[in-house]
């Protein structure tokens, strides 16, 4: 039974900005790109982060094709921020435009005292087909309540968060760069920890991404733990996170080229035979 307790992590959204996403209407696409994307900025306790087509069709199950086209609209109405386009080696940076009442083309249902009363709260925009909204590549917004103002996005972001203190930082990274780091530390107790990630790292892992699953990567960091050839217990040389994230490196060590022998086998028994010896002795004599 999937555990839903807050002490198993939790997203912290604002009740003014969940108010605006449900009672605004959305489709179902739209929502589930945009609940996509609170996770992984939210979620992380920051206002934007670098997703790419494949992570957000990986996390919702909606074809890339259908992603793209989302995006574009929800850009186009202002709901999504850009804050950094995509590049050869690094995806969008994306966030939630949090000041609401910028919203285009969105009518709201507003109940007020139960009236039931459907009000639009968006300056009277028509919701039909986004009318009179055009967005090429996430620039130059033209909408006619802005008397066919062409505006720049990435202008209008900065005249927006011309007093947040909290801009877009370097160091903010895709979450399955970081998940890729969190998943190394984790598993290959035995070499050395990434403590901070860079972009020579997270353009690695983005290549080794190219070429294996999250399956796959895991898998490799498992039999590279245990393998006493590449951890150093063998012939104390031990490689590194670089070595081991290399595409030729990986398909080795997932064909079983380093995976122990009879003798590694023996030798690594005997090993734990004598740290459980240890510490059992140390625990009569104290």
């Amino acid at each position: 039974m999937a555990s839903t307790r807050k002490e198993n992590g939790f997203t912290a959204i604002p009740n003014n900005l969940l108010e605006a996403l449900y009672s605004s209407d959305f489709t179902a696409t739209e929502l589930k790109v945009l609940f996509t994307v609170i996770r992984y900025t939210y979620g992380y306790r920051r206002e934007s982060a670098q997703l790419s087509l494949q992570f957000i069709s990986r996390a919702n199950g909606i074809g890339k094709d259908q992603i793209a086209k989302c995006i574009r609209k929800l850009c186009a109405d202002r709901v999504l921020t850009t804050y950094r386009d995509a590049t050869s080696t690094t995806p969008k940076q994306l966030g939630i435009n949090t000041d609401y009442q910028l919203w285009l083309n969105r009518r709201r249902v507003v109940r007020s005292d139960y009236s039931g009363v459907v009000s639009d709260a968006y300056s009277g925009v028509e919701c039909e087909d986004y009318a009179g909204v055009e967005c090429e590549d996430y620039r130059g917004v033209v909408n006619g309540d802005y008397a066919g103002v062409v505006r720049d996005d990435h202008q209008y972001i900065n005249n927006i968060n011309i007093n947040n203190k909290k801009r877009y930082k370097e160091s903010v990274y895709a979450p399955e760069i970081t998940e890729i780091v969190e998943l190394f530390n984790s598993v290959c107790k035995t070499y050395t920890p990434i403590v901070k990630i860079n972009n020579a790292i997270a353009h690695r892992i983005s290549r080794l991404l190219e070429d294996f699953t999250l399956e796959e990567i895991k898998q490799g960091f498992e039999k590279a733990e245990k393998s006493r050839f590449l951890n150093g217990k063998k012939n104390a040389r031990r490689v590194d996170f670089d070595w081991i994230t290399d595409a030729d490196n990986m398909t080795k060590i997932l064909n079983g080229k380093y995976d122990n022998d009879e003798e590694d086998e023996g030798a690594e028994w005997a090993e734990e035979f004598f740290r459980v010896a240890v510490e059992r002795s140390m625990r009569n004599t104290s």
